[in-house]
């Protein structure tokens, strides 16, 4: 109660509030509450569907997993203590706060990422080490007018003309987002994102912003993932889209996430070289070693390559009229893909084509066009529902 009095009373036109939860994949769910809730949100609880989290990237129930089949019970919440804040970018006066889902017991919810990252941090604890963190995000800022998404390529100063080539590291790109940029590191304070440094990356319209370090991977994990909620908020407002996708144009960089962190002892010295300099440097301490070691045996079964081998998409003609006008279409999906592990292939080569006919009106011509376009958007929605099926049932 504490913590909403502070914002009440620095905000006290506050009418509403989102409470946020990061999926298994780093996607905020959640919902809002209004003024009259606020109070009884922050000191009983309250209750929300346990499968919002375990959701894939488009947000269905995976096969067999918790919401799929057993109508999405919902569960008790509770908020996350300090994580309350403003929403500078909402059009009437809102805020923002992080809760975990709980077992109805009360004990973390075994899937809730911030329990799972808190267990795998008990057999640091116990040795008396503490991890001190911080995370990078590269990003897109694509046109929010474009006809299909595309990267706002930089302009040559002074003569208005796309760049050519990607232009890493250079400092006229920043200054060409300056306005997004202003806003985004007052928001970032508002809500206490630590945001830092920002530079241009090695594709146009790419970029990153660095995260100062904290001596807690939750909090700094809760960065990261409100870093990216405000840079989508922000972008939107000064015309673009921000994409954080891995790879969303073949022929360009992708977009990378950096996580920096160090292992310190009770001292506060770094564990790995005792706090001398000249172990953090080669050939650096056998501690590191082994640990480095460790990472390369280990890292085989941990992971996984997904392979996509063909993508393409059309039309066919399935029938015409007298006059050899067609009159009936089919739309077309095929990809092929593999899924394998090491040495070990946990999908086999295979293809899927799916299909759509539609019929055709030479004078409805601009309505067919956008029909289609609707179907091969419904046909790559079941295309990818149905690769991740396949993935969740392994």
């Amino acid at each position: 109660m504490a913590e909403l009095r502070r914002l009440l009373r620095k905000l006290p036109d506050t009418e509403t509030m989102e409470i946020l939860v990061p999926d298994i994949l780093g996607i905020l769910r959640g919902k809002r509450v209004r003024r009259q809730s606020f109070e009884k949100t922050c000191t009983e609880g309250f209750m929300f569907p346990a499968g919002s989290i375990l959701m894939n990237a488009i947000g269905d129930f995976v096969p067999g997993m918790i919401g799929e089949s057993d109508g999405d019970p919902d569960t008790p919440c509770a908020l996350i203590s300090g994580s309350m804040a403003p929403v500078p970018w909402s059009s009437r006066p809102a805020a923002q706060a992080l809760f975990r889902v709980l077992d109805e017991d009360g004990r973390p919810f075994f899937a809730d990422p911030r329990a799972v990252l808190e267990r795998s941090l008990q057999p640091l604890q116990k040795t008396g080490l503490k991890v001190v963190m911080a995370t990078e995000l590269e990003f897109y800022l694509l046109d929010a007018k474009a006809a299909k998404p595309s990267a706002r390529s930089a302009r040559v100063p002074g003569l208005g003309r796309p760049q050519i080539g990607p232009q890493v590291y250079h400092p006229d790109d920043l200054w060409e987002i300056e306005p997004f940029l202003d806003e985004l590191y007052a928001c970032c304070e508002a809500q206490g994102i630590p945001a830092d440094t920002a530079t241009s990356e090695f594709a146009p319209g790419q970029f990153e912003i660095n995260l100062a370090h904290v001596p807690d991977p939750a909090l700094a994990c809760d960065h990261a993932v409100l870093l990216k909620r405000a840079v989508k908020a922000i972008a939107l407002r000064h015309g673009f889209v921000a994409c954080f996708m891995a790879k969303p144009f073949a022929e360009d960089a992708g977009n990378g996430m950096h996580i920096h962190l160090s292992l310190v002892d009770r001292n506060g010295k770094n564990y790995f070289s005792h706090g001398r300099e000249n172990l953090a440097s080669p050939p650096f301490s056998a501690r590191l070693r082994h640990a480095v070691g460790g990472l390369l045996k280990t890292m085989p079964e941990a992971t996984a390559i997904f392979a996509i081998t063909m993508d393409d998409t059309g039309q066919r003609v399935l029938s015409v009229s007298a006059r050899n006008v067609p009159t009936e279409y089919e739309v077309f999906y095929t990809v092929a893909y593999s899924l394998v592990s090491g040495e070990q292939t946990l999908l086999a080569p295979q293809d899927l084509t799916f299909t759509q006919d539609y019929t055709w009106d030479e004078t409805l011509v601009l309505g067919k066009a956008r029909e289609e376009d609707l179907m091969r958007d419904a046909i790559v929605q079941d295309l990818v529902r149905t690769v991740l099926k396949q993935i969740s049932s392994l």
